[in-house]
């Protein structure tokens, strides 16, 4: 839902800010007339004429012809300038290959003669030039070469910010989000409070990412940083308010994500953007759904269907129109309508081959062929539903999104410990006298502490006693209601499973997986849940989130939002099942 091009306007207004903020055109202007000497007059046309934007194409093209001017002393210097003034026209024109050519001349030459302000200048466009070019590498080389030669010189700082900001571009751009969004929490570090678009573009970009990531929580304070007032125009809005629903929607918090799904909606109602205008009245149609309104979800799905008969082709998320209408009809009674457009999805997804996207759609059908009592296509859809979860491309996914979330936690704790050992160094410059003091201080509180520790010594060791007595009795209850000698347990299907050989079992709507190791698919059951884990040993099996129970023998890791098992898959754990997992780990 997100135009690529904001990813190129925040690189463009943070590599801008500075000029637009603190000078207006007219002063940059004075700066030439008042020149003390030809290079300085030099620098200043080439500074003006590059922060004009690609709709002000004669503007630059005016300040590069005044360059090539006779009366110039050091034509070199002024013919480079005119060089790369037109090359910045051959980029707003979009013929990106010439314009790098053009780009690659000027960097050669401000590199050797200077001044380094406008070689910073040319290796930022340079770099986002390879970077739309899809030419990531050079790009990423470009830009760790203006963060070197910026340094920590204040007057180079804003070169800084918009080299971190067109390097979380080009990550981004490779699906290497970590390493992206820790670019732009360097770039949001080093930006002062009146940069606040690039801010807060900033912020839009590495709320994206942390969803993709599915880090909802973190996506959701990115969000909260962004002054909306403050954006460009109502898409951007859009953007950042359809963000949010989908961090609270992922996060189960329908009301909130209605509630934002319907201003998206009314910001870009009138944008022209089909993408972000249709897809909130989707998810407000499943919402709906999910609440038991049925009038209300078939508001959103008349007003979706409006929507899509102005576009001469359909996107693949269009799927999600073609399944909360088999959901709406299957909700009020008309099976019969259901299957036809289950039938017109099928077709749908097939012909254009996405499938792989598909994979709730077919749980969806399943269940309308239960409801009409046709249980051999059910399972049969159900079996396509199971086939899709274990496609490659699915575990590709997930592996490739647990292997970000690990770098950008690996990234951001070394950034720590780097920022801790500056703090050391700091400290050790201190004089004996204050370090004298911070000792003396210190002998006080510990002397205070240990004061304290032995008036509550007593209360605490109570508490903690009367804390082990109740875990004691809630696991004798658990213990005395639960069949702790099964090692089989029989599903209502007739099969019988040895629960040594089953590692984990899922929810799928009305239907239980149950996965073994000795079998590559799992078993299928209509169940739940609660049903089960009372027929399962207490010390050998319990539940971690609301759609998974885990046998604790095939654990392999413990994290605080997930566990990974021994054949290495990841399961979800919530925060309302974390403590009784713990406790079960800790008392075997």
């Amino acid at each position: 839902m997100f135009n690529t091009s904001f990813v190129f306007l925040l690189a463009l207004l943070i590599s801008s800010s500075k000029i637009q903020a603190q000078n207006d055109f007219s002063e940059l202007k004075s700066d030439i007339i008042q020149a003390e000497t030809e290079v300085k007059r030099i620098e200043g046309i080439i500074t003006l004429g590059s922060v004009y934007n690609r709709t002000q194409l004669d503007s630059i093209t005016y300040f590069a012809d005044s360059l090539s001017s006779l009366t110039y002393q050091n034509q070199e210097f002024a013919q480079a300038g005119k060089q790369f003034l037109e090359a910045i026209v051959t980029y707003h024109q979009g013929n990106l290959e010439l314009a790098i050519e053009q780009l690659e001349i000027s960097r050669r030459y401000f590199e050797q003669n200077g001044p380094k302000k406008i070689h910073l200048r040319v290796l930022n466009l340079l770099g986002i030039a390879y970077t739309r070019t899809n030419e990531v590498e050079q790009a990423l080389e470009i830009q760790d070469l203006i963060l070197s030669l910026s340094g920590d010189d204040p007057e180079y700082v804003q070169d800084k910010i918009a080299a971190y900001g067109n390097q979380a571009n080009s990550y981004r751009r490779i699906g290497e989000f970590a390493k992206a969004i820790y670019s732009l929490e360097k770039t949001i570090a080093l930006s002062k409070e009146d940069t606040v678009a690039p801010i807060a573009l900033s912020y839009l970009n590495m709320g994206q990412m942390l969803l993709n990531l599915r880090l909802y929580d973190r996506a959701l304070d990115a969000y909260r940083n962004i002054n909306i007032n403050t954006l460009p125009s109502e898409s951007v809005k859009g953007a950042v308010l359809s963000g949010i629903a989908n961090a609270y929607l992922s996060l189960e918090k329908l009301d909130s994500a209605y509630f934002y799904y319907k201003m998206a909606f009314e910001s870009t109602n009138a944008s022209g953007n089909w993408q972000q205008t249709l897809i909130p009245q989707i998810e407000m149609a499943k919402i709906a759904l999910a609440r038991g309104d049925a009038d209300l979800s078939n508001e959103h799905i008349r007003t979706a269907d409006t929507q899509i008969t102005k576009y001469p082709y359909a996107p693949p998320f269009f799927i999600d129109l073609y399944l909360v209408k088999i959901q709406y009809l299957m909700m009020v009674g008309k099976l019969n309508e259901a299957v036809s457009v289950a039938n017109e999805f099928e077709t749908y997804v097939n012909d254009n081959s996405i499938a792989h996207l598909s994979k709730d759609g077919f749980r969806i059908i399943s269940e309308l062929y239960e409801k009409l009592g046709n249980v051999e296509t059910a399972l049969r859809y159900q079996k396509i539903h199971n086939d899709l979860g274990i496609m490659p491309q699915r575990i590709g996914e997930n592996a490739r999104i647990a292997e970000q979330r690990s770098q950008l936690a690996l990234l951001e704790k070394d950034e720590i410990i780097e920022q801790g050992l500056s703090e050391k160094a700091f400290y050790q410059g201190l004089t004996f006298q204050i370090v004298a003091l911070a000792i003396v201080l210190l002998g006080i509180s510990i002397f205070l502490y240990k004061h304290y520790k032995r008036e509550k010594r007593d209360n605490v060791i109570k508490d903690n006693e009367l804390k082990q007595l109740k875990q004691k009795l809630t696991q004798l209850a658990k213990e005395s209601i639960r069949p702790e000698s099964a090692e089989h347990i029989s599903l209502k299907s007739k099969a019988l499973i040895k629960l040594s050989d089953l590692s984990y079992i899922s929810s799928d709507g009305p239907y239980l997986e149950f996965h073994l190791r000795s079998k590559s698919n799992p078993e299928i059951d209509r169940n739940s849940l609660k049903n089960v884990l009372e027929e399962l040993p207490s010390k050998k099996f319990i539940q971690v989130h609301r759609s998974h129970i885990v046998n604790v023998d095939f654990i392999k890791s413990i994290y605080s939002n997930k566990v990974v098992l021994t054949n290495g898959e990841e399961l979800s754990v919530s925060r309302s099942f974390k403590d009784k997992l713990d406790l079960l780990l800790s008392s075997g």
